[in-house]
């Protein structure tokens, strides 16, 4: 059962501790779209694209 689940439980997951950590540290957070077709990333509000890019190297993929 709890394989048939997986990505539903993993998405509760990562939607529980986002929401821990931005009420922890006083952030929101958006999405971003990362490339068509593709499901929308989250990241913190507010950080330019430009310095995302500059430290992230998934974003150049």
């Amino acid at each position: 059962m709890l394989f048939e689940n997986t990505v539903a439980a993993s998405a509760l997951y990562n939607e529980l501790v986002t929401a821990e950590v931005c009420e922890t540290l006083g952030v929101a957070t958006e999405p971003r779209t990362v490339s068509a077709g593709r499901r929308a990333a989250m990241e913190i509000a507010g950080i330019p694209h430009q310095l995302i890019a500059c430290t992230c190297g998934a974003v150049s993929r």
